[in-house]
């Protein structure tokens, strides 16, 4: 409950900081090393599900803020625990594509409707409502994916992941952002 509580804060300043004064804090970042990171912090929170890490490439070297891409893993990684519902596998795929560095998360669980993609991203917003809604939450997590991939001039989109789950995938610049 400590835990939670602590992450719970954690993102309430982030929001905060994300809607005034936000600028990433720029430095020399190896994705795929953050990833590693993220796998086995989350194999010893969460052993019975089935993890793992995917790198389809030799380098993935960024400038970007390390708090914050640490915070957009470890809100879609989470998110993914949440929603796995009888899934049983989460993963992290990182590539090289052209200019940009790729990260998907992708998970086999209960995936989210068309009509709820959009809206998954914006503040507060949780998917379906009060009376059906079984996790805790506070609608921040995919905000601050949102915002911080913003503001690196990167991008975040959502897929069915087949045959169901759900896949968000971030697309990182090598750059600096402008």
């Amino acid at each position: 409950e400590t835990t939670r509580l602590t992450s719970l804060v954690e993102d309430l300043l982030l929001s905060a900081k994300l809607d005034t004064s936000y600028e990433p804090n720029l430095e020399p970042l190896d994705v795929g090393a953050l990833g590693r990171e993220w796998i086995e912090r989350m194999r010893t929170k969460y052993p019975e599900i089935d993890w793992s890490l995917r790198l389809e490439g030799e380098e993935f070297n960024v400038l970007a803020d390390h708090y914050g891409i640490s915070s957009v893993l470890s809100n879609l990684l989470e998110n993914s625990v949440k929603y796995l519902g009888d899934g049983h596998q989460i993963a992290i795929v990182i590539c090289e594509r052209g200019t940009d560095i790729h990260i998907e998360v992708r998970d086999d669980g209960v995936g989210i409707a068309d009509e709820e993609k959009e809206k998954v991203l914006e503040k507060f917003y949780r998917v379906g409502n009060e009376d059906t809604r079984s996790t805790k939450g506070t609608g921040l997590g995919l905000y601050i994916v949102n915002e911080v991939i913003h503001a690196h001039d990167g991008a975040v989109t959502l897929r069915d992941n087949e045959p169901k789950g759900t896949v968000f995938e971030i697309c990182l610049p090598f750059g600096e952002p402008s």
